[in-house]
């Protein structure tokens, strides 16, 4: 399908998290709604000073029959030249890590992190996802080394290299609440603006009485959008964000971050909750 050269980056952007800012600490108020003990009070943070993560993290997509990439010529990688590719990366001295990603393995990533969008998962197949080769990069400052050497000498057979930093949020928090937000945010709640501050006391009051949560932050259009540029180094040029377009998130830390999932389920159906999710199906 001609739309296939677009798949990585469809892939690659779903995985990047935003981030937000840092607002002073504020004491939920639990007006929760319906039947049920009163949840113990717990307090709103803002994001954590750091640690910023060190690092990054690659995908080389590799080509299938009918890519119009420069590199694919309309022609599958063959097995030699996935040999060559593989040897190269191991090679390289900023790479830390380097792992074959089937076609399968694709789609069941693509498909989690997908799972509430069933007009693009119904348009796509096993067979549309690109093989590739993913991994870590040791350093930060090994990002755009890292681009620039495949931009300098492209790999025979080779469709799509993406390359970025880590996810600030990795370790930090177990689920992110994406809240509706401004019109400007093209992933806004359809109909309707921003999430209400009543909505926002339900959101946290829901989240409170849910059993081992120990932090709840919300962050901010600013400090998402400075986490976002950073998981973006080496994909999108820094100072390109309008925080105006962006929405806020919650993050929050759980005990036992098993429950992750099942907290989503049930908070993503409140008013005011574009989508909920575990941070480690991204």
């Amino acid at each position: 399908m001609r739309s296939r050269p677009l798949l990585p980056v469809v892939v690659a952007v779903a995985t990047m998290l935003g981030a937000a800012g840092a607002a002073a600490p504020r004491q939920a108020a639990f007006s929760a709604p319906g039947d049920g003990p009163r949840p113990a009070a717990v307090n709103v943070l803002p994001p954590p000073d750091g640690p910023w993560p060190e690092g990054g993290e690659f995908s080389v997509f590799l080509c299938q029959k009918g890519d119009d990439f420069a590199h694919c010529r309309g022609r599958a990688t063959t097995a030699k030249q996935k040999r060559a590719l593989l040897a190269r990366l191991k090679a390289m001295p900023g790479v830390a890590t380097v792992r074959f990603e089937s076609k399968r393995e694709a789609w069941e990533t693509f498909r989690r992190q997908n799972a509430d969008n069933d007009v693009l998962l119904s348009a796509l197949r096993i067979s549309d996802m690109p093989e590739s080769f993913s991994g870590t990069l040791r350093r930060r400052a090994d990002i755009i080394p890292f681009k620039t050497a495949f931009q300098k000498k492209p790999q025979a057979a080779t469709g799509n290299v993406l390359v970025r930093g880590r996810d600030f949020w990795e370790g930090k928090a177990d689920l992110r609440i994406d809240l509706c937000g401004p019109a400007k945010d093209p992933d806004a709640c359809e109909g309707r603006g921003p999430a209400t501050p009543e909505e926002r006391r339900v959101i946290e009051a829901e989240v409170a009485r849910a059993e081992g949560v120990e932090r709840l932050y919300l962050e901010d259009a600013e400090h998402a959008a400075r986490t976002l540029e950073f998981a973006l180094t080496g994909f999108l040029p820094p100072g390109r964000l309008d925080p105006s377009h962006l929405s806020e998130q919650y993050y929050v830390k759980l005990a036992d971050p098993r429950g992750a999932k099942a907290l989503a389920e049930m908070i993503k159906k409140l008013p005011g909750v574009l989508k909920a999710e575990p941070t480690n199906d991204r």
